[in-house]
């Protein structure tokens, strides 16, 4: 089994690895099988690979940046139910000044 350290490609069934075009890979690990190259791809490209584990690097990402990215699944579904309850409340609050 290969271990790979720092790999910021990402893996590629045609190529083992994707060129440098594609989007570098952080914050992550792949368990790759083992493989090779089509037998279309030029002699001179052709790879075969056993088994391997790629860690990519790591990159700090400030919480802040986060916040804008994902959705806090309690914090949406609190907005969700913020009118239908504070209607509610404002009702009953209502209801029990005219009784």
């Amino acid at each position: 089994m290969t271990v790979r350290l720092e790999i910021t490609n990402t893996f590629s069934e045609l190529a083992h690895y994707k060129n440098d075009n594609y989007a570098p890979s952080y914050n992550n690990a792949y368990t790759i099988p083992g493989g090779e190259t089509p037998e279309w791809v030029p002699e001179d490209k052709q790879d075969k690979w056993g088994m391997e584990i790629w860690f990519n690097p790591s990159k700090k990402i400030p919480a802040s940046e986060l916040a804008n990215e994902f959705i806090n699944p309690i914090e949406a579904t609190l907005e969700a139910l913020n009118r239908p309850v504070v209607n509610l409340v404002k009702e009953s609050f209502s209801k029990s000044l005219l009784n």
